[in-house]
Parts: C-alpha cells; structure tokens; sequence
C-alpha cells in the first residue's frame, strides 16, 4: 500500500507539470508548440535501479494517456540515467536544459542527485519538480526548485513521536551516504534525548557482525533508528537483526527511513518489518491545493 501511495504521488508529480506546461502554452497567444519536452533524471542504474524504473513506468503511462486525450500539445519526455550520482545527475541536467531544450525536469528520489540539479536547474530559470528529494539543503536553492519531501520535517515528526514514547536514548545505524548522514544528523538536532550513532560503509556486506556489535549498546536504549541507502541492504539488516533476537527485544521501538516500503523488501520480509516504523508521505488528497498554487504564482 505504502508502495502504492509512492507511484500515485510520482504520477501526481507528473500531471502537475502537465499543468505547468499548459499553463505555459496558454498564457501567451502564440500558437501551441508542437511538443513540449519534460526532462527526466532517474536512477535507471546503480543503488536505486528499482525507484528509477518505477519511475518510469509511471511517467511513460501517464504522457502516453495525456497525449492520446488531446491532439493540440504532445508531451515528449526525455530520459537520463542519474545513477544516484550528483556528478551524473548534474551531467544529465546540463543536457536536458543546453541540448534537449527541456521545460521542465522531473526527479523522483536521491538528494545527492538534486542538490547540483537543482542549482543548475535554478541558474539556467528551469523547473525543477521533486518529489522524494529529502535533503534539508534542498530549500534553500530557491525559486525554481520544488519538492514534498523534507528531512528536515519529517526527522522532527519522528524526534517528537520517539519523545512521545518516552524514549531518552535513541540509537542510530546510519549508511556512509550523504541522504543517510543528513537524516541521521536531523535526528540529531531535533531529538531532545541523547542520541548515540554509527556509520557503517555501503560497500558492507557483513550485516551479522554490525548487528552483534550493536546488541551489547542496546541496554539502555529505548529507540533504535537504522538508515540504508539500498534494498539489499534494508534487507540484509532486517534478517541480521533477526538473527540476534533484536527484532523482538526492540518490538514497536526500531524506526526506518523510506526505503522499507519497496516492493522487494515488502515481498521478502513482509513478516518481520510489520513492527518497524517509517516515515509516511502526505496524504495525497491535501496536495492538490499546493499543487494548483505552485501552477498558478509561478
């Protein structure tokens, strides 16, 4: 289900730049272009090869619906591989604006991505448009730079609802990536207690050795937080945690990012992760009036 919210919120993404370019064909009185290209950077390979192609899958069946509706305005997309790279990503955006002539550019997830597209983006006065990019830096590129998806406010949600339980020591098992790093470091600032951390490489295979060297801290812990930056390794820390019985001495206290409501992981451990908490998108019926808003002013 949480899967399904995801993609309904990627395909809303994509009908609000939609709007965007109709609102941009319609606001002059000069004859309707032939097509209207919209930019795409996903991650079609590397960490989140899956997010990407879900991506995709939406798009393309959206575009496909709009264009066969009407015959005044075709919507081209055209697609990059951003890897989950910012130096990829950011090589993608310059041709998407400098060779492709893109109106928009849509991104899905991977802050590490949207940071240097969204400047780039900023700087050259095109729309950026994305969703999932949680970076708290995010906010401050400004005018041409949009997303529903913030670290920074999200962390507090989760500060306060471990605070709420009572919680005065939360333990934190965070990737070396910088999405993870930014999440762990919010929880950080935001939570009142005290909050001890470990940063594990994401290259790490041994998840059994991590999760033994964190069983004997968790005494006097009353929350433990763990951040992966790929299935493989949500997975590979659930079934660790298993093994050492942490799952179940920590029932109802172990919270997650995102990540943990992919289909691979739903499908392969269904069982073991309905306890785990995670942070939820917007309730889609109250974007709407945001999305008309963000359409109208600018």
């Amino acid at each position: 289900m949480k899967k399904t919210i995801s993609l309904l919120m990627l395909g809303w993404i994509l009908i609000t730049s939609l709007s965007w370019c109709s609102n941009f064909s319609t606001s002059t009185e000069s004859k309707w272009p032939e097509a209207v290209k919209i930019g795409v950077i996903a991650p079609l390979s590397g960490p989140a090869w899956n997010y990407g192609e879900d991506a995709i899958n939406v798009y393309n069946y959206i575009v496909e619906k709009f264009n066969s509706s009407q015959s005044e305005l075709e919507i081209k997309l055209v697609v990059e591989d951003g890897k989950c790279d910012g130096k990829t990503a950011a090589s993608a955006a310059q041709k998407l604006i400098n060779i492709d002539n893109v109106e928009v550019i849509l991104w899905w997830v991977c802050s590490v991505e949207t940071v240097p597209v969204g400047k780039i983006a900023q700087s050259n006065q095109v729309a950026l448009l994305s969703p999932l990019s949680s970076a708290p830096e995010i906010a401050e590129i400004w005018d041409y730079v949009f997303r529903f998806y913030n670290d920074a406010y999200v962390t507090k949600k989760l500060s306060q609802y471990m605070a709420d339980q009572w919680a005065k020591k939360v333990f934190v098992l965070t990737e070396s990536t910088d999405s993870c790093l930014w999440y762990a470091n919010a929880i950080e600032k935001n939570f009142p207690g005290v909050v001890e951390k470990q940063v594990y490489q994401s290259s790490e295979k041994d998840f059994g050795m991590i999760a033994k060297q964190i069983k004997v801290k968790l005494d006097d812990v009353d929350f433990l937080v763990f951040l992966p930056n790929s299935d493989g390794n949500v997975i590979g820390i659930i079934q660790a945690l298993d093994k050492e019985g942490i799952l179940e001495s920590m029932k109802w206290r172990i919270a997650t990012n995102e990540l943990i409501t992919s289909k691979q992981i739903t499908d392969t451990l269904w069982s073991k992760t309905d306890d785990i908490k995670t942070t939820q998108l917007m309730n889609l019926a109250s974007m709407w009036s945001k999305a008309q808003n963000l359409v109208e002013d600018f």
